[in-house]
């Protein structure tokens, strides 16, 4: 898609504050607007530069990517939970214990 419509400033701002209040995606304001998803992007990095703080819109609606990073999470949390039943010996395999020369010898 080329960026056959022009949008004054005060339009587009007006219209990316509707769609980050409605939890909508660069992808539907591009649609909407018509123009590129990029130049979304392109015109948020003005206004940051101008110093106006704007949030960008997600790329892909915040429902969906928010339940595969918590099931990451899960199952990060899983094996953190599964390393922590490791116990600790004072002792080698063979039963001999284990010096400050030993663990020197681990961390180096």
């Amino acid at each position: 898609m080329d960026n056959p419509n022009r949008t004054s400033r005060k339009q587009f701002l007006n219209k990316y504050a509707e769609y980050f209040k409605a939890g909508r995606t660069r992808q539907e304001l591009s649609e909407e607007l018509g123009i590129k998803v990029d130049s979304i992007y392109s015109r948020v990095q003005v206004e940051k530069r101008r110093g106006n703080p704007m949030p960008l819109l997600p790329l892909e609606p915040r429902g969906h990517n928010d339940e595969e990073v918590r099931g990451v999470l899960d199952e990060l949390a899983s094996l953190a939970n599964s390393k922590a039943d490791v116990t600790v010996t004072e002792e080698k395999p063979d039963g001999s214990p284990i010096s400050e020369d030993d663990i020197d010898a681990l961390l180096n």
